[in-house]
């Protein structure tokens, strides 16, 4: 859980510095769509 919640806490990092405040965090998106 640690390891998957870093690597959403990274992507949405980069996409957060990108402008994307609509899309607070989505573990959905992160991990399993992506």
């Amino acid at each position: 859980v640690i390891a998957l919640q870093a690597q959403v806490a990274t992507l949405q990092g980069q996409q957060g510095l990108a402008g994307d405040p609509t899309q607070p965090e989505l573990p959905e998106e992160a991990g399993g769509s992506a």
